[in-house]
C-alpha cells in the first residue's frame, strides 16, 4: 500500500498492562469470555482513526483500504486466508499466450446498492478516473501495467480538444494539423519563452483502437500547441467494454501479479453518475457520506460519527448477500492501544483489528493466551528523507544517518523482538522468488546489503567528507555546521515516538546531530509528507501484493508514493527491465539490482520488517489477520456456540476463479 500508501500501523503504546489484565489469573484467555458475545450479529472491531478517504481511487492508505474492501468489490477480491485472487464481480476470464491481453466476464447478478446492474462500463470509467491526473490518486501506479496508463497519469499522453494547427519547430516545416480527439504525446512541457508544449503524434494505442501501428523508435516532435488545447488522455487507456458484461484489458507488458492488482480496493468500480453529480456541485467528497454513497460491495455505509465510529450493514443488493452472516460491523476509532486492550478485555471489542497491535511491553505477559494471534507482515518500516533540501541533498549525509542507527538494539529493546532488522527495503518473506534469491545469495556469501550494518565510525567519516566533521564538545559530540533535524511521525501510537526517541539518542550520541521530534495526526502527517513539508518522516509500506515490485515501485522518480525527491534513471531502468523480463530468475536478479540502487541512494532509511500480533475473541470465526493487514470482514461471523465448535470456518466459501481460457492475439 500510497505513501504510498503509508500504513498507519500501530506498534503498540509503550505501557505496561496491570497484572490483573495480562495473565495474572489462570485463564487461558486475556479477555473476558464468560459472558460470550454481546450481540451475535454484530462485529465490533478497531480501525484506530479516521480514514483518509472512502473513495476507492483516493483511499490508497492501509487504513482506508480496510473499509473500502467492505464497501466495494473489484473484478476479483482477495481470499481472506492467503490473499490470492478469487471471484469478485468477474466469474471467469481469458488470457492471451503472451500474458498481455485479458478478457473478464462479469456476473449478471452483480448489483449496486441502489439495485442497478454493475456493468463493464463502470470499470472503464473507474480505471480511467484512477489514472486521470486531475483525480490526484496516489494509487495510479496500480494501473501502470495497463497499456498507456503511466503516460496518462503523468499528463504526457493527451487528446486534442479541437481541430487545430501546430506551431512549427524553429526552421521546421509548417502545415501540421491535429484533429479533435487525436492522440498527442507531450515531449516537453511548456517552459519560459517556449511557444507552448512540444508534442508528437502518438500511435502506440491499444490494439482495439484500430489506429495505425506503432512506429519504431521514439515519436518525432512536430511542433508546439497551447496546453489548454490538450484534453485528458485517459480515453487511450488499454481497457474497453465490448458489451455490458465483457471487459477487455491490454497490458503494456506481461504482469504475473495482475490478478492481485484487480483485487486491490483501488481498482474497484465507482458510479459515474454519482461521482460526476457531486463533482459538478463542488462537493467532490460528499458522495462518500452514508446518505449519498452508492457502492457494490458486501456492506453499505449506515452511519459515520466523526472520530468515533463507522457503522456498516449488509448490502441488500450484493450478489452474494445470502452468504453474509453479520448484521452489523462497528468500526471503532480508538487511537490508544491501551484503551483498546481494556475494551477488548471487558468484551466491548470483538477484535483488536489488524492495524492495531498489542502494546509491546504486554507481549511477554500474553504468551500462550488463546485469543492472541501472531502473523507475518509484508511490511517495511523506514524513514523518508527529503533529499530536495540541504543537508539531506548529499547522499553521504543520508548514508551516515543510516549507518549510525543501531537497528539490532532498536528491534530488541524498543520492538521487544517484534520485527526483523532491515538493511534493505523488500521484506525477506516476499514471494515471486525474492525470498529464495535472498537465501541463495546469503548461502553463497554474496549478501549485497551486508555493508549496511551499524557502523558509527564509517558514519562519522561520511559526515566529515560531506563537510561536517564530528568533533568532541566536552562530554558530547557535535557535527560541525550541521543544523538541527526534525523527525515527523504520526502520533496515534506512542511506539512511533519511542522509535523516534531511540534514533534521536543514537544520532546525538554517535554523530553529534541534534534532533527535535514532531508528532502529528495521521492525516496531517500524510499531507505534510506529500506536500514536501518535512525533513525526515516516519514511513512504511504494506505490500499490495506478494511481489517485490509493490515495494520498489514506490522508489521510482515518477511514483506519487515517492515523496523523498530521490530519483535515479539507472534505478528506473532496472525496475522497468525487471518488470518486463519473462524469465523469473533473471527478473528477480534485476529486481535485486534495482533494490541495491535504491539502498545506495538512501532516499529512505530502512529500519525493520514487521510482524503482527493481535487479539481476537474465540467466538469470532472466519477472521484471518494477514500480511497486508486487511480485515476482510465479509467472511467473518459470530458463533454463539463457539465452545462446542472449535473450528474457524469462513462465513461462506470463497469462490475460486476457474483457470483462464485462451484468448487469441486477434481478440
Amino acid at each position: 500500500m500510497p505513501a504510498d500508501r503509508l500504513a498507519p500501523l500501530s506498534f503498540g503504546a509503550i505501557v505496561t498492562i496491570a497484572a490483573a489484565g495480562c495473565g495474572g489469573d489462570a485463564s487461558p484467555y486475556f479477555g473476558d469470555v464468560d459472558r460470550g458475545p454481546a450481540d451475535t450479529g454484530t462485529l465490533t472491531i478497531n480501525v484506530i482513526t479516521e480514514p483518509q478517504h472512502l473513495d476507492p481511487a483516493l483511499g490508497a492508505d492501509n487504513l482506508s483500504q480496510q473499509l473500502v474492501h467492505a464497501l466495494f468489490e473489484g473484478l476479483t477480491t482477495p481470499h481472506p486466508r492467503d490473499l490470492h485472487a478469487v471471484q469478485g464481480v468477474a466469474h471467469r476470464w481469458e488470457r492471451s499466450d503472451d500474458g498481455r491481453l485479458y478478457r473478464f466476464h462479469l456476473r449478471p447478478e452483480a448489483r449496486w446498492s441502489d439495485g442497478r446492474q454493475v456493468v463493464s462500463r463502470d470499470f472503464v470509467y473507474s480505471w480511467r478516473r484512477l489514472v486521470r491526473p486531475e483525480t490526484g490518486s496516489m494509487a495510479a501506479p496500480d494501473l501502470h501495467p495497463v497499456k498507456n496508463a503511466e503516460r496518462i497519469s503523468q499528463s504526457l499522453l493527451r487528446a486534442a480538444r479541437r481541430d487545430l494547427e501546430v506551431r512549427p519547430l524553429p526552421g521546421g516545416p509548417s502545415g501540421e494539423r491535429l484533429t479533435a480527439g487525436e492522440a498527442v504525446l507531450v515531449v516537453e512541457k511548456p517552459k519560459d519563452g517556449q511557444p507552448g508544449a512540444l508534442i508528437a503524434r502518438f500511435r502506440d494505442l491499444p490494439t482495439f483502437a484500430a489506429e495505425a501501428p506503432p512506429k519504431d523508435g521514439a515519436p518525432a516532435p512536430i511542433g508546439f500547441v497551447d496546453e489548454a488545447d490538450l484534453g485528458p488522455g485517459d480515453v487511450f487507456l488499454g481497457v474497453r467494454a465490448t458489451d455490458d458484461l465483457t471487459l477487455d484489458v491490454e497490458l503494456s507488458r506481461p504482469t504475473p501479479y495482475f490478478l492481485d492488482l484487480t483485487s486491490r480496493s483501488t481498482l474497484a468500480p465507482v458510479r459515474e453518475d454519482v461521482i460526476e453529480r457531486f463533482e459538478a456541485s463542488g462537493a467532490r467528497d460528499a458522495w462518500t457520506r452514508p446518505e449519498n454513497m452508492v457502492n457494490n460491495g458486501p456492506f453499505v455505509l449506515s452511519e459515520w460519527t466523526f472520530r468515533y465510529e463507522i457503522t456498516m450493514k449488509p448490502n441488500p443488493h450484493f450478489w452474494a448477500r445470502d452468504t453474509i452472516r453479520l448484521r452489523k460491523v462497528s468500526w471503532l476509532e480508538i487511537d490508544s492501544s491501551f484503551t483498546a486492550m481494556n475494551l477488548f478485555k471487558t468484551g466491548e471489542l470483538d477484535a483488536f483489528g489488524s492495524s492495531t497491535t498489542i502494546p509491546l511491553k504486554s507481549r511477554e505477559a500474553l504468551q500462550g493466551k488463546q485469543d492472541v494471534r501472531r502473523f507475518p507482515l509484508l511490511m517495511s518500516y523506514w524513514y523518508d528523507v527529503n533529499t530536495r533540501i540541504p543537508p539531506f541533498d548529499d547522499a553521504r549525509v543520508r548514508r551516515a544517518l543510516d549507518l549510525a542507527i543501531d537497528k539490532p538494539a532498536l528491534v530488541e529493546h524498543i520492538l521487544r523482538g517484534g520485527g526483523l532488522v532491515a538493511a534493505h527495503h523488500v521484506p525477506e518473506i516476499t514471494g515471486g522468488g525474492y525470498a529464495e534469491a535472498l537465501a541463495a545469495d546469503r548461502a553463497a556469501g554474496k549478501d549485497p546489503f551486508a555493508d549496511r550494518a551499524f557502523a558509527p565510525e564509517r558514519a562519522r567519516a561520511l559526515l566529515a567528507e560531506a563537510g561536517h566533521p564530528v568533533e568532541r564538545d566536552g562530554e558530547e559530540l557535535r557535527a560541525r555546521g550541521f543544523p538541527a533535524v526534525e523527525v515527523l511521525y504520526n502520533a496515534e501510537d506512542d511506539a512511533h515516538r519511542s522509535i523516534a526517541v531511540a534514533i534521536q539518542d543514537m544520532w546525538r550520541r554517535e554523530l553529534g546531530v541534534l534532533v527535535r521530534l514532531r508528532g502529528e495526526e495521521w492525516k496531517v502527517m500524510l499531507d505534510e509528507v506529500q506536500s514536501g513539508h518535512f525533513q525526515i518522516a516516519r514511513g512504511g509500506w504494506v505490500g499490495d501484493f506478494n511481489h517485490p515490485h509493490t515495494f520498489l515501485e514506490t522508489f521510482r522518480s515518477s511514483s506519487p508514493q515517492n515523496a523523498t525527491g530521490w530519483s535515479d534513471p539507472a534505478f528506473d531502468a532496472a525496475l522497468e527491465r525487471a518488470a518486463r523480463e519473462p524469465d523469473p530468475q533473471e527478473s528477480m536478479r534485476l529486481y535485486r539490482l534495482a533494490e541495491r540502487l535504491a539502498v545506495d541512494g538512501t532516499g529512505r532509511i530502512p529500519l525493520f520488517f514487521s510482524a503482527g500480533v493481535t487479539l481476537v475473541k474465540p467466538w469470532v470465526k472466519g477472521y484471518h489477520a494477514n500480511g497486508q493487514v486487511l480485515d476482510l470482514v465479509r467472511w467473518t461471523w459470530i458463533d454463539p456456540s463457539w465452545r462446542d465448535h472449535p473450528g474457524d470456518e469462513l462465513a461462506s466459501p470463497a469462490v475460486e476463479l476457474p483457470p483462464p481460457g485462451r484468448l487469441s492475439a486477434g481478440w
